[in-house]
């Protein structure tokens, strides 16, 4: 229950910073179209803790950014002058994204919201800071890697445009749930457990630590989401975010 609440609170926190720092870039820069005129639309996805909902006192939160399609911002009336130039689609959400990090993990007298992590996010902390649908959905199905896949069965949106996160993991259930794992998947698996064991034993972390020791907090995720995705092809209800349920 505890942890649940932890995590709708963040939900509510980052809906804000969303909100806000849009409302803010649009006033400066101009409203963000797609081709047909509409508004374009941007999604946080949640990951790890965040989006199983079971967020600690000290956990990070783990996002992903998104947004529908490329076009251009069009000037709101009374708009300043630096806003006739107008910005790509890419630029502006690149720059929504950076000040929602900024405003959920800068420094202030009453301390920080979050810490952010965005390096679950495609090609990691190479890769761009958001994507479009379009660019995010070619790079899973041409790049996407087993530890992805693993990660996304912990994926939900968060904050911004709720239908366009459930049209994007929807879009990903059956790569991330494939009706069987290959030996290569089950290899990959494997191989990132013993190199977090080793990271484990390089960082001298007590044996008996509750999150990183054997049969800790991590071992239990970790095993679980190895059924999930091992059994989620045939088994829909398994395919849930929560290590609890």
């Amino acid at each position: 229950v505890v942890t649940t609440q932890i995590s709708f609170l963040a939900d509510a926190i980052i809906e804000a910073a969303v909100r806000f720092a849009r409302r803010r870039l649009e006033q400066k820069r101009g409203a963000p179209k797609r081709p047909d005129g509409r508004p374009a639309r941007f999604v946080v996805l949640a990951m790890g803790k965040l989006g199983g909902n079971e967020l600690n006192y000290s956990s990070d939160v783990d996002l992903i950014f998104l947004y529908d399609v490329d076009g251009k911002t069009e000037p709101q009336k009374g708009a300043p002058a630096s806003a006739a130039r107008g910005w790509s689609n890419a630029e502006f959400f690149d720059r929504l994204a950076q000040d929602v990090v900024k405003l959920l993990s800068e420094s202030t007298p009453l301390g920080i919201a979050y810490r952010v992590d965005l390096r679950l996010r495609p090609e990691g902390e190479r890769g761009p800071i958001v994507r479009n649908l379009e660019s995010a959905m070619h790079y899973y199905d041409v790049l996407g890697r087993t530890w992805e896949r693993q990660a996304y069965v912990k994926a939900r949106p968060c904050a911004g445009d709720m239908d366009l996160g459930r049209e994007f993991l929807g879009y990903l259930e059956s790569w991330i749930y494939r009706r069987y794992l290959g030996l290569a998947d089950i290899t990959g698996i494997k191989a990132l457990k013993r190199r977090i064991e080793q990271r484990v034993i390089r960082e001298g972390h007590d044996a008996r630590n509750a999150k990183t020791g054997r049969g800790g907090i991590r071992d239990v995720e970790f095993v679980i989401q190895f059924l999930q995705l091992l059994n989620g092809g045939d088994l829909p209800k398994v395919r849930v975010t929560g290590t609890l349920e």
